[in-house]
């Protein structure tokens, strides 16, 4: 029987989330936004935000690398 094709999976974010006690982290990298982010941690770009608020600043479409985020 011929082998079924392999199935791909999604390229995670180039960052590692890093687990805590409280929660997760994620460290922004070059090119990300918090959109991205919130899709691939299930979760929308405004729960992040105003979990951020602190580190991102006023403006939520300017974040920066090494930034790092609570999930």
């Amino acid at each position: 029987a011929p082998e079924a094709p392999a199935v791909e999976e999604a390229a995670p974010l180039a960052a590692e989330v890093e687990v805590q006690g409280d929660g997760s982290s994620y460290t922004v990298e070059p090119g990300d936004t918090l959109s991205a982010i919130a899709e691939a941690h299930d979760t929308t770009w405004r729960q992040i935000y105003a979990d951020n608020e602190s580190v991102v600043g006023d403006d939520p479409d300017l974040i920066h690398p090494g930034q790092k985020l609570t999930l």
